[in-house]
């Protein structure tokens, strides 16, 4: 059973510009909260699974287990969801797709317990 240690969500440095604007982050956080996610592989839209695909190989993100992303409520953007699991719990990234650019979000810890 995994408990999520949400205080310890974990803002990306380089998204600071954006998340530091106390209503760009409460829009985010509303979001990130909205999420459905589901268990990989699944089925996604051709474009989330471009933009997915781009983040895994950019960034080396481990095998994924869950995935999740916005429909057109923030566009022009997306946020986009990747769980991956470890001995010790699992890890979700957000990542906001700007159209022009995968930006590193925020990062969420759950533990096993």
């Amino acid at each position: 059973m995994f408990i999520q240690r949400g205080s310890d969500r974990t803002w990306a440095k380089s998204s600071r510009r954006l998340t530091d604007r106390p209503e760009v982050r409460r829009i985010l956080c509303e979001a990130i909260d909205e999420l459905d996610w589901f268990m990989a592989p699944a089925q996604v839209p051709a474009d989330v699974g471009a933009a997915l695909g781009a983040i895994v190989d950019a960034y080396g993100v481990p095998p994924l287990t869950a995935l999740a992303w916005t429909g057109p409520e923030l566009r022009p953007c997306r946020l986009l969801g990747l769980e991956t699991r470890y001995t010790e719990g699992a890890v979700r990234h957000y990542w906001l797709d700007t159209g022009e650019e995968y930006l590193p979000l925020a990062t969420d810890l759950w533990m096993l317990q």
